[in-house]
């Protein structure tokens, strides 16, 4: 055999490898189905909110001046 036919007999196995192991980790997930609401997460009681007020840690402001229409 010459290098050329090892190279690509090393990246197909490679690749074929790859495609088996993520395949078997893919096939995992079909437990997981996409939900609208957030319903199933919620405890009954135990949400309680007493303040309408946001907190944030950071912040940031871009000021743009506001562009003018011309007028003909």
């Amino acid at each position: 055999m010459n290098i050329g036919a090892i190279i690509i007999a090393v990246i197909l196995i490679g690749l074929l490898s790859g495609l088996i192991g993520t395949s078997a980790l893919k096939a995992e997930l079909k437990s997981v189905y996409k939900k609208t609401q957030a319903n199933s997460y919620v405890v009954n009681g135990s949400l309680n909110i007493v303040k309408r007020r946001e907190t944030f840690l950071y912040s940031k402001e871009d000021k743009r001046e506001k562009p003018k229409q011309k007028t003909n």
